[in-house]
């Protein structure tokens, strides 16, 4: 069940309706029963899984806050740990792992152990949120919800399960223990919000697949022109898909008074890759860095060290995203550009870098982004060569209007037959067009997000 389905409006509608109605103490209970109900629609199997890991997760939170003794708290977080990261990796990693042990020693294909089990829809992001909470408690950073319905409804709630933003009991779990108002401000916002995602997720990015798909299933067969745009929509695809769903959750969630964290910024206007880490997924950047990088040691024991937990932070972002060499390549590649990035901030080359105009940046920075978009989007290290390969092949005669020809018919893809092959020139008009109301919609969104802010 998408949030663009018919059978989602259905189900929103009754909930949005009842939830004004009853009273405050009853909105976890409806919470819970609306988001079982929606993660069911994908797999009910699955939910199982989601209400066990609610049920170990506020056992363990309550354990962990009971006692003063450091060998139970350990023990108890050390179950929350295992659980979420155990059941994550089996159901995710397993095959993957399987898969590369098999290859490393030329296991045949047949006498591999695979579970082949579909992928929990967001579990990855579920995961993240509960060992978040029970990671606070332990710090004591958090007090343990005394109310299993309420803790229930901050790791289910509907709007982000699936796609995110991966929320902080701090925030969501406060919210849901607060009883909103009914206001025509926050619904009016929330469905502006909801309309701007609807429309980067199926006019542009639902688009962009159609001309990106075929041509990264396939590489060898398309020219070097026609790859290179498919890299550029490709970047402008992703963007729209992930960002538009987190603008369709925070538009359904602020409709009924709670306000999801903002998890992406304008990206592409970044300056230097760090810049774009702070724009991009900041939800999954503030969980590594807190969650992972802070207790590695950060950037407190000497610079080879903070390198090595860089690369770790950014390696472990990889494989979070797929299970797959591409992903850890992609994870990787955005760790050694920080790296880089950090080193060389550091000396002449980092200054003068800093005084290039900002637009130059931003055009620097939004072509190395788009170069590992390449390595993230590729089937696998096979499809990944033979897209650089044939890549590789570009020349600046290309760009010449009328010296070559892109070798696709458009009847195969989402572009008008205009009778046989087309410029290149004609692809970059269509991409722009496409784009213009990506660009007009960022500005719509900055002043959205004023008022929301307001509002709130």
């Amino acid at each position: 069940m998408l949030f663009f389905e018919k059978d989602f409006f259905l189900l929103f509608s009754i909930f949005f309706v009842t939830y004004w109605a009853v009273s405050p103490r009853l909105r976890p209970l409806l919470i819970v029963g609306a988001s079982y109900a929606f993660y069911a629609a994908w797999d009910w199997r699955f939910l199982s899984l989601l209400i066990l890991s609610t049920g170990i997760d506020f056992l363990c939170g309550q354990k962990i806050a009971a006692t003063e003794e450091k060998s139970t708290r350990k023990k108890w977080l050390a179950l929350s740990l295992g659980f979420n990261l155990g059941m994550l990796g089996f159901f995710k990693y397993f095959d993957f792992f399987v898969d590369s042990f098999a290859d490393l020693f030329g296991i045949a294909p047949e006498n591999r152990f695979l579970i082949n089990v579909i992928l929990p829809a967001g579990i990855s992001f579920y995961t993240f949120q509960t060992l978040s909470y029970t990671v606070d408690v332990y710090r004591r950073k958090q007090e343990p919800e005394t109310d299993l319905m309420s803790f229930a409804a901050f790791v289910s709630f509907f709007p982000q399960l699936i796609a995110g933003p991966i929320e902080r009991a701090s925030g969501l779990l406060t919210q849901i223990n607060t009883a909103a108002r009914f206001d025509l401000n926050n619904i009016y916002l929330g469905a502006r919000l909801f309309l701007i995602g609807l429309v980067k997720k199926l006019v542009i990015a639902d688009n962009m697949a159609k001309f990106v798909d075929p041509v990264f299933a396939d590489p060898s067969a398309h020219d070097p022109l026609t790859l290179l745009l498919a890299a550029y929509c490709f970047a402008f695809q992703i963007y729209c898909d992930f960002s538009g769903y987190t603008d369709m959750a925070r538009g359904l969630a602020k409709s009924i008074g709670i306000e999801l964290s903002i998890n992406f910024n304008f990206p592409y206007l970044a300056t230097g890759i760090r810049d774009f880490w702070r724009r991009w997924h900041i939800t999954l950047y503030s969980w590594l860095r807190d969650y992972v990088y802070f207790p590695l040691g950060g950037s407190q024991n000497g610079a080879v060290r903070t390198y090595v937990n860089i690369m770790i932070v950014f390696l472990l972002s990889g494989l979070w995203h797929g299970a797959g060499w591409n992903f850890i390549l992609w994870g990787g590649m955005h760790g050694l550009f920080i790296c880089v990035e950090r080193l060389a901030s550091k000396t002449i080359v980092g200054r003068v870098f800093s005084q290039i105009p900002a637009l130059v940046r931003m055009f620097i920075v939004f072509h190395l982004v788009t170069a590992a978009w390449i390595v993230f989007r590729a089937q696998d290290m096979a499809h990944l060569r033979a897209y650089v390969e044939r890549l590789s092949e570009l020349s600046l005669t290309d760009f010449i209007p009328g010296s070559m020809t892109v070798e696709m018919t458009y009847a195969d893809y989402w572009l008008p037959t205009l009778g046989g092959e087309a410029q290149p020139a004609f692809y970059v008009i269509v991409i722009g067009l496409l784009c213009l109301p990506l660009i007009i919609g960022q500005f719509y969104r900055k002043s959205l997000q004023r008022e929301v802010a307001e509002a709130t």
